[in-house]
């Protein structure tokens, strides 16, 4: 029979590599004229409980009672890991970035008000002369700002409301749509109207700088809002290998760099905002972060699941692989079901893979892979449910019998719902639950017409995948959204440096408009005061490129590590990868690039300088 791929549709049970069920969902009629023709049957009991905590009680009951288990069980845990690995990952990016963005917004308030009043410095001036008290002066200027931030504020709480559905989207067809509750609504209003209250603050202390404004700094000296009284630094010295514009710019960056402070601070939270999201979405996407989910890293991965033909498809997959000439190696696990007391004090199953090198390739966060047979190493999550660390005791029960094991090791694991355990002793006589195969090639690349030439041999109930199509199943999900959202934060990072970089040129401009007069007066051309900013603003954006590089490498896997421990997903630890070309190269040169391209634009404002009408001001 021919089918006709009408939808896709979002089952939460259908990730083979964490659950076992893969679906296609057919008509009334046509199922009936399939089932006519014969196979086997699979049959799904669902159970619902009032307490979520009673599953684990009842899958062990059920698993322990031999009634009939074709498969892994899937439970709310693992349909939650599902999509929290996507869900969490992506709330962590956007969370980390707003509160990036919030930093350099407040920014941009400071100097969007500082640009304004020292455009506005003369008519200021004019309005203390004819006695206006300095309150009625900032409430003038304090009534625009308010105006502009509630406006600000209305927009973005009605396009976050209407926004939601976009953010939420794989949360509600995976769990169902939810409709905003009257909580949320009040929150979200709660959230803007704090916000509101702290940008109408922050531009009325701002703007007590008008305060100590005199009559003759504005109307006669023109000195600036800001400026204050400094020490006169030594003087310029020869030098045979600077010219006197280098000489010049690297001085007033070395005397005066809180003036160039601004450009400091937001190159380096761009790069920071554009370099951890960037480093996350390497990671995922790189085949070592297998190693992160309780699997080693080969060419290609087979699987045998449970069921009545279980040892003969195994058997069948070992002389497929024994007689191919193409195999360097491979490594068999099998599955069992064995218990142990959880920190209650009740039995709770326990499922180990045992074999001669289980464990041996994992990431572990404490201790390591077991090296004798009375020791096995533990999943994070089994960790937490048996409450034992690593050199503790527990004690396996099987068969009838108690034995000892020691606890060698504690790795991450987000596959079987992340509740897992290895053991290189054998456990002969329990029942095989799952066999996992690891196959190294000679050559990797012909991994997928291995797996395909495999398939087409051995029977239905055997899943053999390319380690690449196993991870891709796995987390392709998050690191397409991951690449999504990245790209869009570089887009913002971007536009962010372009943004700061003018309104601090323009307010420069501003402040410096008496010394461009006298340095063109003196003998200074366009193009030397030109290229002293583009060395000044070039100096600055390096320095902060720099240290938000170093901050990235230092601080970016413990942020990123501190969001998965309070994740639940059974990551505790994780590596990031760098991509050492756009970390150190890319990323830089276009923040770099942004910048003196910008400032190159904004100067040209200085060509229409006139210095006559300058110093007559």
């Amino acid at each position: 029979m021919t089918f006709v791929v009408e939808v896709f549709v979002l089952d939460a049970q259908m990730n083979s590599p964490m659950v076992s069920s893969t679906r296609i969902l057919l008509s009334d009629s046509d199922f009936e004229g399939l089932k006519a023709q014969g196979g086997e049957n699979e049959y799904l009991i669902e159970a619902y409980f009032a307490n979520a905590k009673e599953a684990t009680r009842f899958q062990n009951d059920y698993e322990n009672a031999g009634l009939p288990q074709d498969g892994q069980a899937v439970t709310y845990s693992m349909i939650f890991l599902l999509s929290a690995i996507t869900d969490i990952i992506m709330a962590f990016v956007l969370l980390l970035v707003s509160m990036l963005l919030v930093a350099v917004s407040f920014i941009c308030v400071k100097f969007t008000i500082m640009a304004a009043l020292e455009e506005e410095i003369t008519e200021i001036g004019t309005m203390k002369a004819i006695g206006l008290p300095f309150k009625d002066i900032r409430n003038i200027y304090l009534l625009k700002y308010k105006i502009l931030a509630i406006t600000g504020v209305t927009i973005g709480y009605i396009i976050a409301l209407l926004s939601s559905d976009l953010f939420t989207h794989h949360i509600s067809i995976t769990f169902g749509n939810m409709s905003l509750s009257v909580f949320a609504i009040l929150f979200s209003l709660i959230v803007s109207g704090l916000m509101y209250l702290v940008i109408t603050v922050y531009a009325k202390r701002i703007l007590k700088k008008i305060k100590n404004l005199t009559v003759v700094d504005s109307l006669v000296k023109g000195s600036g809002i800001s400026n204050k009284k400094e020490k006169v630094k030594d003087g310029l010295h020869k030098s045979k290998k600077l010219s006197i514009n280098w000489l010049m710019s690297l001085r007033e960056i070395r005397y005066r760099f809180k003036k160039w402070g601004i450009v400091f601070s937001v190159v380096v939270l761009a790069v920071l905002m554009m370099m951890i999201p960037i480093n996350l979405m390497n990671t995922f996407d790189s085949p070592e972060f297998v190693t992160y989910m309780g699997s080693s890293l080969e060419d290609i991965l087979i699987e045998v699941d449970n069921g009545d033909t279980i040892e003969e498809n195994y058997a069948k997959v070992i002389e497929v692989l024994d007689n191919d000439d193409d195999i360097s190696k491979y490594y068999t696990y099998r599955r069992v079901r064995v218990q142990s007391m959880n920190t209650d004090g009740e039995l709770m199953n326990l499922y180990i893979d045992t074999g001669d090198n289980s464990g041996k390739e994992l990431r572990y966060i404490a201790g390591g892979a077991p090296n004798f047979e009375n020791e096995i190493a533990i999943s994070y999550l089994n960790m937490n449910e048996i409450g034992k660390d690593v050199g503790d005791t527990i004690i396996i029960y099987f068969e009838g019998n108690e034995q000892d094991f020691v606890i060698s090791g504690v790795y991450q694991d987000v596959t079987s719902g992340g509740y897992t355990a290895k053991s290189i002793y054998h456990f002969s006589n329990l029942v095989s639950q799952k066999y996992t195969l690891s196959v190294d090639l000679l050559d990797s690349s012909i991994a997928n017409q291995k797996a395909d030439a495999w398939s087409n041999i051995i029977d239905t109930g055997v899943s053999i995948d390319p380690m690449a199509d196993f991870i891709d199943q796995t987390l392709g999900g998050v690191v397409r959204q991951l690449n999504i959202v990245v790209g869009l934060i570089v887009m913002v990072g971007a536009l962010l440096v372009v943004l700061i970089t003018v309104l601090y040129l323009k307010l420069r401009l501003v402040k410096d408009y008496s010394n461009i007069a006298i340095m063109k007066a003196i003998g200074f051309s366009y193009q030397d005061l030109t290229k002293q900013y583009l060395i000044k603003i070039g100096t600055v954006a390096l320095m902060g490129i720099t240290l938000g590089v170093l901050l990235t490498n230092l601080l970016g896997e413990r942020i990123v590590n501190a969001v998965l421990r309070m994740s639940g997903l059974g990551l505790q630890s994780v590596g990031l990868i760098v991509n050492p070309l756009i970390q150190f190269v890319l990323i830089p040169l276009m923040v770099l690039g942004l910048i003196l391209l910008t400032t190159w634009i904004v100067l040209k404002t200085m060509k229409k300088y006139n210095i006559i009408a300058i110093i007559n001001e």
